[in-house]
């Protein structure tokens, strides 16, 4: 039983050879002949009626469903209970690629669907879709009754946006089954209704491929001129998503070259009330060997023991260590194998001749280390400022971090706080990173969006560099950090981009608006150098009201 109507019952029902049909159940001849007379119109796009016949309990229209398969909703829900081991890529290219093919050959014909529902999309074994209760208007014209999905209609379907369906509503519904497809949970909202953008997928799941993102945060943008503007143009992308994702599990190895900028400004008002920079920056490279390592630190800016221009300064001498490290271990001793270094260090130091990270792991682990490090060193400095009777240990100063450990084609990223690391590349912005503030807490958590995104204290940080407790004798005792780690393969042509939050908070007035400018910026600017300062200029331009620093990677092949 799909729906109860006053006058309408449906079923889905199988005969003793598992052939499917949708079988309507109604008190009017009329309105199933004027049904089965539209579906008999669109009979590419439709289940069509096969008879209609009087029984004791009404007429019933028959509708032989011509594929074997199940409804999308069905598709999600067992994508659902194996989150585990289905993959991202695959669920979207065998659910989304032929919903965006779908769609493509609707908006050829003008057309669009006058409902966004899961359950009414039925999704062959052999790709094929076709419609079951939906019908199909033309461009311009409005449904005389708007039926709404709380997982899949967009904010149009609710008299937002205009409240005019088009192509881009179709757009948003096939952006929602993907986005479906990359969390694999049960998103806890009324998406049409959100004053904010779909939260990351990272959030609900740890693995998603990155082009896959962006695709499915512009299919679902709650502005429908953000958007994709037809099914072609989606499926386009979708296609080009899983092209690079192909890519970036390819084995075949190619020679990088790397021009890197790195920028810092103190911001234009935050310096009125602020004479300290509190963001630090570090980049380093090795050329012949194809390795190096970049990191940006943003201090928290209220603390009372410390300060955040400490904080971030602790994050960057540890990665100058870490970096000095690397290279001792391959015998790279004098400086002039480490470029990109601002500041003096002591290269007759002893230390650790380990072997080079060689595997994920090995990397990921380094990065995690660093982090460590740099926050034993917050503590160091601060302990003997705390005082005696200090019940938790409150106030310390702390600093965000981003950092990216390149070697070879494997670029291995960490990120704590609330920087951000951006991939560009080929008309997309994808955020490789969450932020780890109060909100995303509640979000990873399974809290409604709603209630998640108007809390009062939702942008406050609960993780950063600068986490402590305190040990049996009331001594400070830093906490083994968590940043969140990953590795994705480099192919030319990628651009990163580490930042504060400054950047991506005074390029736009939304998330959305500022990605499009690091988009715009990106494809306009000659040089890394010069995208580096139009960034931090553009923020400034933007009011400037916190510190900005940015690393602009960008790979080409050698």
């Amino acid at each position: 039983l799909h729906r109860h109507e006053t006058s309408r019952i449906r079923y889905l029902a199988t005969d003793e050879s598992q052939q499917w049909f949708e079988l309507i159940v109604s008190d009017s001849k009329d309105e199933l002949a004027a049904r089965a007379a539209h579906a008999e119109e669109h009979s590419e796009f439709m289940v069509v009626c096969d008879e209609i016949v009087e029984t004791d309990h009404g007429w019933v229209g028959v509708y032989p469903i011509p594929t074997e398969g199940t409804t999308l909703v069905q598709q999600l829900a067992t994508a659902r209970m194996n989150r585990v081991k289905n993959e991202a890529a695959d669920l979207c290219e065998s659910l989304v690629t032929p919903l965006c093919k779908f769609f493509e050959a609707l908006h050829a014909r003008d057309l669009i669907i006058d409902r966004h529902e899961a359950g009414e999309i039925w999704i062959g074994h052999n790709g094929s879709i076709h419609l079951l209760d939906c019908r199909l208007i033309s461009h311009g014209e409005q449904p005389n009754k708007i039926v709404t999905s709380p997982q899949f209609s967009p904010p149009e379907a609710y008299g937002r946006a205009s409240g005019q369906l088009t192509e881009r509503s179709d757009v948003f519904f096939a952006g929602m089954i993907m986005y479906h497809c990359l969390i694999r949970t049960n998103l806890p909202c009324t998406v049409g209704l959100l004053n904010d953008r779909l939260p990351h997928p990272l959030l609900f799941h740890p693995k998603i491929e990155p082009e896959l993102v962006a695709v499915a945060m512009k299919a679902t943008s709650l502005t429908p001129a953000f958007r994709y503007s037809s099914g072609r143009e989606l499926s386009n992308a979708l296609d080009w998503a899983l092209m690079m994702e192909g890519k970036r599990t390819a084995t075949e190895r190619k020679s990088l070259s790397l021009d890197y900028a790195e920028e810092t400004h103190i911001g234009l008002s935050k310096q009125r009330y602020c004479a300290e920079n509190q963001d630090s920056a570090f980049s380093a490279w090795n050329d012949p060997m194809t390795r190096g390592f970049f990191m940006v630190s943003d201090g928290v800016s209220i603390s009372e023991y410390g300060s955040g221009d400490q904080a971030s300064q602790c994050v960057k001498e540890a990665s100058e260590k870490l970096w000095t490290k690397l290279n001792s271990a391959q015998g790279l001793d004098d400086l002039e194998a480490i470029s990109g270094l601002n500041s003096t260090m002591d290269v007759t130091a002893e230390f650790s001749l380990s072997s080079l990270p060689t595997t994920k792991k090995s990397r990921m682990e380094s990065i995690r280390e660093m982090l460590d490090e740099a926050n034993e060193s917050i503590g160091e400095l601060v302990a003997g400022q705390l005082p005696r009777n200090m019940l938790q240990p409150e106030g310390i100063m702390a600093a965000t971090a981003v950092c990216a450990f390149v070697e070879g084609q494997n670029l291995t990223y960490g990120s704590i706080g609330d920087s951000r690391i951006y991939l560009v590349r080929d008309g997309h912005v994808c955020t490789l990173t969450r932020e780890h503030n109060y909100t995303n807490r509640l979000v990873s958590l399974g809290r409604d969006l709603h209630l998640a995104y108007d809390q009062p204290s939702g942008p406050a940080l609960v993780q950063c560099v600068g986490e402590f407790t305190f040990d049996e004798r009331q001594r400070l005792k830093p906490v083994k950090l968590k940043p969140d780690l990953d590795e994705l393969r480099i192919i030319p042509g990628d651009t990163f981009i580490l930042c504060s939050d400054g950047i991506p908070d005074y390029l736009g007035i939304s998330e959305e608006l500022a990605e499009q400018r690091i988009l715009s910026l990106v494809e306009s600017t000659s040089s890394v150098q010069l995208l580096a300062y139009e960034l931090v200029v553009g923020a400034n331009r933007g009011g400037g009201g916190d510190n900005l620093t940015c690393v602009v990677l960008k790979f080409t092949e050698a």
